[in-house]
């Protein structure tokens, strides 16, 4: 779950194996194509991590293997982050094989509904916004991670029915099938380019959750 402390932009990528490439590619999606190499990247006690960072030329911060505290902003957001999943699963009957179906949604919709947070070293001695930090004020994280600019998808719940566009059906038959909305594809450099997550209705009815 890459997170950026700055604007509070965090994402969620479900992972069957916790390797160093993955890691990298994670890192690499979530940075974008100009990777800069003055980045302190925060992260647990594992080796994988360290590597991956490295690896990108970033200074890793691990916290210390079982010592407090470790990164409270982070764990404070992956608390709600699963706070979120929960919820989401719950409106949506989504069965416990799914669950992970909610991750990506979950993260990207804290981002655009969540304020981009003010951190200690943007506020002078009495609490009151710097000056040169006053554009932050009234931004989401989204539109603060992306240089104000707002987000144009969608505003659907997780597990809404919908309709979407097929060419796989008999082309005598109507080309729109039922689905459900997963939530928004983002691109490398958290990039939404008007692609949306959509599980078929049918396949998820028979137990099959891919797509």
């Amino acid at each position: 779950t890459p997170f950026a402390k700055y604007s509070g932009m965090g994402v969620a990528v479900p992972m069957a194996q916790k390797t160093s490439a993955r890691y990298v590619h994670n890192f690499q999606w979530f940075a974008g194509p100009k990777v800069k190499p003055d980045v302190i990247c925060k992260m647990d006690a594992d080796a994988g991590l360290i590597k991956a960072a490295k690896s990108l030329g970033w200074f890793p911060e691990a916290s210390m293997a079982n010592r407090w505290p470790h990164n409270a902003t982070h764990e404070r957001w992956h608390v709600t982050l699963k706070s979120v999943v929960r919820a989401c699963n719950l409106q949506a009957g989504m069965p416990e094989i799914a669950w992970d179906l909610a991750l990506p949604y979950a993260a990207t919709a804290l981002a655009i509904r969540q304020p981009a947070p003010i951190l200690p070293s943007e506020k002078d001695g009495d609490g009151n916004v710097l000056k040169e930090f006053e554009s932050k004020l009234g931004l989401t994280c989204w539109e603060c991670h992306h240089d104000g600019a707002p987000f144009e998808g969608p505003n659907k719940l997780f597990g809404s029915l919908c309709f979407y566009h097929t060419k796989t059906g008999h082309p005598m038959f109507g080309q729109n099938k039922p689905g459900i909305f997963l939530g928004w594809r983002l691109d490398s450099g958290l990039r939404y380019r008007n692609v949306l997550r959509i599980g078929d209705y049918e396949k998820f009815r028979s137990g099959d959750f891919s797509f």
